[in-house]
């Protein structure tokens, strides 16, 4: 479970009963206690969390109810939910990278031609919120990709492509803007590829 979900988790917790918070309190304290469940834990919690808003009653054996839970087959539906979500995460930040990509490029453009929307020190904005909207999404998508370790490329990729689409914003000087063509080529590319991926965990 990544770090959304956790948030999302605690959230949930926190609307609970103090009776029902007792109960999840028992069973986290159970799960991080045992090596068996620990890498789980958020899994069995976020089911465990399902049950008690359902209005179940917990065995008074917490250790059979996590047992129960682990044949049930309903983890296994955490995990694909996980998988879906993770890639959706990934196509965001693909096209938040793009969108950065061309704010920065775009300036860049209009700074070599000495043709500004407004004016320098207005449209300076735009690239300097594009840089860090870029490196946020840059080490998210790293992140991401590590998680789940697939092969680098998936990341390491857009360095290259940035570089070479900086330099073709300077090189070229067309109104057609070749370089932010190639760097949301590359991140479609990525999204596709990067589903086949996401399809071999299931």
């Amino acid at each position: 479970m990544d770090q959304r979900m956790i948030e999302a988790y605690e959230s949930d917790k926190q609307a609970l009963e103090p009776k029902q918070k007792a109960q999840l309190k028992s069973v986290e304290q159970l799960l991080f206690s045992n090596k068996e469940y620990r890498e789980q834990a958020y899994d069995y919690l976020r089911l465990t969390l399902e049950d008690i808003k359902a209005g179940k009653t917990l065995p008074k054996s917490l250790k059979t109810y996590i047992s129960q839970l682990k044949n049930s087959g309903r983890l296994q539906q955490v995990s694909e939910d996980e998988i879906k979500q993770d890639y959706e995460h990934y196509r965001i930040l693909c096209m938040w990278i793009a969108v950065a990509s061309l704010l920065i490029l775009q300036f860049v453009k209009a700074w070599l031609n000495e043709n500004y929307i407004i004016s320098f020190s207005v449209d300076v904005i735009f690239p300097i919120f594009g840089a860090w909207v870029l490196f946020k999404n840059l080490i998210g998508k790293r992140k991401l990709v590590e998680k789940h370790k697939f092969p680098k490329a998936y990341y390491t990729l857009d360095y290259p492509v940035l570089f070479v689409s900086l330099v073709l914003s300077v090189l070229i000087r067309t109104p057609f803007d070749v370089s932010f063509v190639l760097v949301a080529l590359i991140q479609v590319f990525q999204v596709h590829k990067i589903k086949k991926e996401f399809q071999l965990i299931k």
